[in-house]
């Protein structure tokens, strides 16, 4: 076998691994029984942002959307994640980025991470992961949300709402953000509460 072949088998294995692992993982939580609610935009007051962070940590748009929701009276947590070894960014109890420090070989985040997030109970998930990042994909398994909402995965049943979008362009992602957050954000005031 030569060495780009071996290069590639190693990267397809490692990806079915990943897949496998993730599965069996959303299954097991998939199993537990979890109270769902649907709250009115109004009544919601924890929130749970999800998101990928850009490179740079700057994470302009997502401070936006915590700032709007902040506006309207919710208490906010958001977890990012960089693919890079180490994050530069203060962490604060309701701000928070991960690197590669933060999960394993598999993209699983650490067991006091998933601990953390499961512990907390959030009305709503807001899930801004649009290239679908392992660490976050966990996350959204893992917390412990009356409501979960993003863009629509077909690859698993993430949401219990989800926006559908046909294609991102990765040079507008920014934008893409901003608009999936008003959708959101759109359906969650057309909810009422029973």
């Amino acid at each position: 076998m030569g060495k780009i072949t071996r290069i590639f088998f190693k990267g397809v294995v490692k990806k079915t691994i990943i897949k496998y692992l993730f599965k069996r993982f959303l299954r097991k939580h998939q199993n537990k029984e979890v109270k769902k609610e649907y709250k009115s935009y109004n009544n919601i007051k924890t929130v749970l942002i999800l998101f990928e962070s850009d490179l740079k940590e700057k994470n302009e748009v997502i401070k936006k959307i915590i700032s709007e929701l902040s506006n309207d009276g919710k208490q906010v947590d958001a977890i990012g994640y960089a693919k890079k070894k180490h994050i530069h960014t203060i962490i604060r109890p309701n701000f928070k980025i991960l690197s590669k420090k933060d999960i394993n070989w598999v993209g699983k985040p650490t067991a006091s991470i998933l601990k953390k997030t499961e512990m907390k109970k959030y009305d709503l998930l807001i899930d801004l992961n649009v290239n679908r990042k392992v660490p976050l994909l966990y996350l959204n398994v893992a917390s412990n949300s009356l409501l979960k909402t993003g863009l629509y995965n077909k690859k698993y049943d993430l949401f219990d709402f989800s926006i559908h979008k046909k294609k991102l362009s990765k040079n507008k992602k920014e934008l893409e953000i901003i608009e999936i957050f008003q959708q959101i954000t759109f359906y969650l005031k057309k909810i009422e509460a029973k």
